[in-house]
């Protein structure tokens, strides 16, 4: 049975390259020290245009000098390229994140996609054309957010969680993410969890690379057998893989499963990543749960 994506994000935050662009990260919406403040609005290539790195301006604010108006901050286009570097020494907003802290110390990548974990989320509704897959901008779904919710518990009532489904821009998409489908969860205002939907077993070796690279070797790994709802196919084995890193839990099933064993989709597979302060909370709340009873 095929759940349909908006259903299916619940059940994976509930229990809870991918990389960016070679290039420096160039965070938006924040405010760096050069030592006079510098921030930095968006690039033209992460606005839905598409332009060659040459030409790829972005809008900075430089709120601390004398403005002709006093309600508008002086500002200027810089070629991106030329903003990574002025940028390179400035001091970035401290984390307030301690698993941020710990992860930055010990040199652990926690950036997917270039939405950075501990960060509050910031990227931009997709266009009404775009109803899901990939199109000219990384941005989340503003439709699947609405049904995501309604499909919580508590419905649209105020709730600390947020959950967004991203869809990556077509060139930032690898060929191993099925549908260029994301799904983030923030807690209180701050990006906690990023899950990588993947294109199953097929392509388990290409991820399993790929997060190798990125988080080393895994901590744990354990067989497991997927059921299919299909009752014409036979179960078969998978193998699932865990990285305990510092400030950081990665959790890999090349086919994902609720934790009341229920499979989705047996050509579908999941990466979680998760923060400890994250993983904390969840797990406080879960325990706090009443249990079900006979």
């Amino acid at each position: 049975m095929r759940f349909p994506r908006s259903l299916q994000l619940p059940l994976i935050v509930a229990f809870a390259v991918i990389g960016a662009a070679a290039q420096s990260t160039v965070k938006y919406n924040y405010e760096y020290k050069c030592p006079e403040t510098v921030i930095v609005n968006y690039c033209r290539n992460d606005s839905g245009q598409k332009v060659h790195e040459d030409d790829n301006y972005c809008n900075v604010e430089y709120p601390d000098r004398p403005r002709r108006v006093p309600t508008i901050p002086v500002s200027r286009s810089v070629v991106r390229s030329a903003l990574a570097v002025e940028l390179k020494n400035c001091k970035g907003p401290a984390a307030d994140d301690p698993a941020i802290a710990k992860a930055a110390a010990a040199k652990v990548d926690t950036e997917v996609f270039g939405i950075q974990l501990g960060d509050p989320f910031t990227l931009p509704a997709c266009p009404v054309f775009q109803v899901g897959g990939a199109g000219l901008q990384t941005c989340h779904g503003a439709l699947d957010d609405m049904l995501a919710k309604f499909a919580r518990p508590g419905g649209l009532n105020p709730d600390p969680v947020d959950i967004k489904t991203v869809y990556l821009a077509t060139d930032k998409c690898p060929s191993w993410v099925n549908q260029c489908t994301l799904v983030v969860r923030s807690d209180a205002g701050r990006v906690g969890f990023i899950g990588v939907f993947t294109k199953g077993p097929g392509v388990d070796v290409q991820v399993r690379n790929v997060l190798a690279e990125k988080y080393g070797g895994w901590s744990l790994k354990g067989d497991a057998t997927v059921t299919p709802s299909n009752t014409d196919r036979q179960p078969f084995k998978i193998t699932k893989y865990w990285w305990n890193l510092p400030g950081l839990y990665v959790h890999y099933q090349p086919v994902w499963s609720t934790d009341d064993g229920e499979t989705p989709n047996i050509r579908e597979g999941l990466i979680r990543i998760e923060t400890e302060t994250a993983r904390k909370l969840r797990l406080a709340d879960e325990a706090k749960r009443p249990k079900p009873k006979m």
